[in-house]
């Protein structure tokens, strides 16, 4: 997006910090670096647990509203008519998009772009009755087309947008990004000392404990390489409904000893451990809607000097240069 300095600009965010994800992380990057080029930036989100304090912390203007769900993004657009009519708004996805689009027939409403990361562009929440599926399909690509630009966060999410009918010239390909202050190379060796690692080759993975995440084939492939790499090891960072079943698995594969479940970590714990592995694997599958748009912790293990083991799946070429990173 060309800036300018007379560009009043608002971030329309659901998911937003304190929570953590995809999304909230992409929303929180981008909120900093505008709240530091216009100082009449702001966010509209959604009021969650722990936001006062971490919008009392922070450098970025947040307006918080109490609706969640399907009410938040009327309730954006109610905060959005009480700001300047040239106010531009930027939604991290389309649903409060439409609700700005809205306002534009009572000149209340600026340019609206549009964020698109992979998901929302798949769901089908109605697919029970295809009279409220083709309507709701319908109004996604409508509000999609009507948008000033859409941004999808790679190539992929781009193809899903121009599937829904939006023209080629009014696509921007924008990746998320990370901070480099936060996500650098440095010494961690006191978590391999806390967890009697030593000097074993360790693999890493950051991920939700989900299926199609591919932590089993990750698994699997690490009992396969037992005999060449008899002091590798894996950490996998996160939790997840799928955490029984990947223990058992470990157990079955008898890696017992070789596989560390870290469960949650903080975001300052994160970092240490990417410095603390040699090598991050995350082979993620497509399961539609449930897809990889742009996933970023490709990018937090980069920006920490790890090379990366994807699968050719999603958004996840935008985020692994083959034989490069």
């Amino acid at each position: 997006m060309r800036w300018s300095h007379t560009l009043r600009l608002v971030l329309v965010a659901q998911d937003f910090p304190p929570s953590r994800g995809g999304i909230q992380s992409y929303c929180w990057e981008l909120a900093q670096r505008w709240a530091r080029r216009d100082p009449s930036f702001e966010v509209i989100a959604s009021r969650q647990p722990g936001s006062p304090r971490f919008d009392e912390e922070s450098a970025v203007p947040v307006r918080r509203i109490a609706a969640r769900g399907d009410a938040f993004f009327a309730a954006a657009a109610q905060e959005l008519s009480k700001l300047p009519p040239d106010t531009v708004s930027f939604h991290s996805q389309w649903p409060s998009a439409a609700s700005a689009q809205l306002l534009r027939g009572t000149a209340r409403s600026g340019k609206v772009f549009v964020a698109a990361h992979g998901r929302e562009l798949l769901l089908k929440p109605w697919q029970a009755s295809r009279v409220a599926q083709s309507a709701y399909d319908r109004a996604r690509a409508r509000v999609l087309c009507s948008a000033d630009g859409v941004f999808p966060v790679s190539r992929y999410t781009a193809q899903l947008a121009t599937a829904l009918g939006v023209a080629v010239c009014n696509l921007h390909v924008e990746p998320g990004g990370v901070d480099p202050r936060r996500f650098c190379p440095g010494d961690a060796g006191l978590l391999r000392q806390a967890y009697g690692l030593g000097d074993s080759l360790v693999f890493l993975c950051v991920a939700r404990l989900i299926p199609r995440k591919g932590i089993d084939v990750t698994l699997q492939a690490l009992e396969l390489l037992s005999q060449r790499l008899p002091h590798a090891r894996l950490v996998v960072v996160g939790k997840g409904p799928d955490i029984g079943r990947l223990r058992a698995l470990s157990a079955r594969l008898g890696l017992d000893g070789r596989v560390l479940f870290t469960r949650y970590v903080s975001l300052e714990e994160l970092v240490y451990w990417y410095r603390t592995a040699d090598v991050f694997v995350l082979p993620s599958r497509s399961e539609p809607p449930e897809v990889d748009g742009f996933p970023g912790v490709f990018l937090e293990a980069g920006a920490c000097g790890l090379p990366a083991i994807g699968s050719h799946d999603g958004g996840t070429a935008d985020a692994v240069l083959d034989g490069v990173t």
